[in-house]
């Protein structure tokens, strides 16, 4: 699992952007990933959606091959 540690300009965690890889499936033929975001439940929505944007983000810019 890879996982991205989001913290403020305090030091404070905010939250983490995971990703894990289950594997190929023979069955299916395909190869897929599970994002997440983990951040606390009271935290502003705005930063929640610029969060979001950026798991979308890091997962164009370092994994998508195409």
């Amino acid at each position: 699992m890879f996982a991205v540690m989001v913290v403020s300009m305090m030091g404070e965690r905010i939250g983490t952007v995971w990703k894990k890889w289950p594997g190929y499936s023979e069955d299916c033929n395909m190869d897929h990933e599970h994002f997440g975001l983990d951040v606390p439940q009271n935290l502003c929505v705005t930063t929640k959606v610029l969060l979001l944007a950026a798991t979308f983000l890091l997962n164009h810019m370092f994994f998508e091959m195409s």
